[in-house]
């Protein structure tokens, strides 16, 4: 059906319904102008692209990542006319520089793949964002042997550890020990075996010396680098050596070939023996020899029966190489009749050449009842020492002795702590007014622990001397002893000069033995 207005226009053809032909019917009867009807309609779905002035990766401009962890990462925009930034980091794609040191997902998770320096960015709509620094530090490491995962008791233990997922040449502090072996140069020795290997800064050495003590077992090794443990643990083996069972004397050194041996070049064939049998007041010297041409240097230990370091031959750097020596005194307050002594290559060898021979020996002497203590001992030492002053002011250690004879030798017991023993000397003065110097300020601080005690004194922490001849048995330049043929009866002194220069120190104790003619 077609509809016409008045004016012969046409306003619809085709099928009315009953509502719209009533209002076509109402139009026609009024006899009223009709134009069509435009509904409002919203504008197209279309906008200027908007510009963006800036991207940014959202927190901090240096990322610290731990190496096998992650952090998730935002991109912020700002928009040209925006006064905030839009965060757009669900639309982001994401870069860095070296996948090696670190890797990002597409959702913006970087992980830290191994220890170094990169960069990371952000990009949207294929602009890049200003990269950031990203630190991959230590993080979860793992740790394993090259070398030296079972040892023997009483023998020196290579170690060798690899990193296999870090280096160790990036570390500010490397702290190693293995359960119940003692480091083997570290505190009193200057000891290659120690450190980085050369080229390979994943991997790292150390030496040890299993003592007869350890026991038999697993030993847990601790590793930590920059106080990181490393996610999984390894243990060293410890097998037992039954050649401790018998405590020997000087004379097994003399009469037992077994006491002579060969060694390789590494120190691994080092020996340990249980010597004991001391009797009060006696000087046991222990000494080896190479027997092989070239540079080779012996190198001897002292231990205790728990396993503490006494005292080595490096500690006496008056002996030359291709020899070694160790002495200890026996008195009643320090040792409990045994020890142990081991026979290695010195640390500070530069032999390359692997194998050769030492020869051991062993000598003994005793010192002369009474053993003598001062008379001003409990004022001048008490219980905490007396303080050395500059000069000759140090009050003395006073003896009187009412032997009856001729002086024959004499020795003199020293326990002494000082920073600077090049600047002070001990004296020890006859009743007859004989005065020698016991030790020079010619020593130098090669002579000193690390807590300043003093090396070549009998007593404390370090019962030991390193030759007796120069330092308990003063002798002359010709040989002859010193106060040989003098009356032993009267008043003897042992006193302390400090240069004026120097710094002071601590004198702990002196003793004497004189033996009669």
């Amino acid at each position: 059906m077609t509809i016409w207005s008045a004016q012969g226009r046409v306003l619809w053809f085709g099928v009315m319904g009953p509502r719209f032909a009533l209002l076509a019917a109402f139009v026609s009867l009024a006899g009223c102008p009709v134009e069509p009807v435009i509904p409002d309609t919203p504008d197209a779905p279309y906008s200027a692209a908007r510009v963006v002035e800036r991207l940014a990766v959202t927190g901090d401009t240096v990322l610290d990542l731990p190496r096998g962890e992650t952090i998730a990462l935002g991109l912020s925009a700002w928009f040209a006319g925006d006064e905030e930034s839009t965060d757009v980091s669900a639309a982001a794609a994401w870069q860095v520089g070296d996948t090696s040191i670190a890797t990002v997902n597409e959702d913006g998770e970087i992980l830290g793949v191994t220890e170094g320096a990169t960069t990371a960015w952000g990009l949207y709509g294929g602009i890049p964002s200003e990269p950031v620094a990203v630190l991959v530090t230590r993080g979860l490491w793992n740790v394993d042997f090259v070398d030296g995962g079972t040892g023997v008791q009483g023998k020196l233990l290579d170690v060798e550890l690899v990193a296999t997922d870090t280096t160790f040449s990036d570390t500010e502090s490397i702290v190693l020990t293995i359960d119940g072996l003692t480091p083997f140069g570290m505190d009193r020795t200057e000891d290659p075996w120690w450190g980085l290997v050369d080229g390979a800064p994943n991997r790292y050495r150390a030496r040890f010396l299993v003592p007869p003590t350890a026991t038999p077992g697993a030993h847990l090794v601790n590793v930590t680098l920059d106080g990181r443990a490393p996610e999984s643990g390894i243990a060293v083996q410890i097998n037992a050596n039954t050649a401790f069972g018998d405590v020997r004397d000087c004379s097994y050194f003399a009469s037992d070939p077994a006491s002579n041996w060969t060694f390789q070049a590494d120190g691994n064939n080092a020996r340990t023996w249980l010597v004991g049998m001391l009797g009060r007041n006696t000087n046991t010297r222990i000494t080896a020899r190479s027997s092989t041409a070239g540079d080779v240097d012996p190198w001897l230990a002292v231990w205790s029966l728990t396993g503490g370091l006494i005292a080595t031959s490096d500690d006496d750097p008056s002996l030359s190489a291709g020899e070694a020596g160790v002495q200890i005194t026996s008195l009643e307050d320090v040792f409990d009749d045994a020890f142990y002594v081991t026979a290695a290559i010195s640390p500070n060898s530069t032999a390359a050449e692997a194998g050769g021979s030492m020869v051991t020996g062993c000598a003994v002497e005793t010192l002369p009842d009474p053993m003598m203590t001062a008379s001003n001992q409990a004022t001048l030492f008490d219980a905490d020492g007396t303080n050395i002053s500059p000069g000759g002011s140090t009050e003395a250690a006073v003896f009187n002795s009412a032997l009856s004879g001729d002086v024959a030798r004499a020795w003199v017991y020293l326990d002494v702590q000082v920073a600077q023993p090049e600047v002070l000397s001990f004296w020890l003065t006859s009743p007859a007014g004989t005065a020698v110097e016991l030790v020079s300020p010619q020593w130098s601080s090669e002579w000193l622990q690390d807590g300043g005690g003093w090396i070549g004194v009998v007593g404390g922490p370090s019962p030991f001397i390193p030759t007796a001849d120069e330092f308990t048995n003063p002798s002359t330049s010709d040989g002859t002893l010193e106060f040989a043929g003098e009356a032993a009866a009267g008043t003897w002194t042992v006193s302390a000069q400090l240069s004026a220069v120097g710094s002071g120190g601590t004198w702990f104790d002196a003793l004497l033995w004189i033996e009669i003619d």
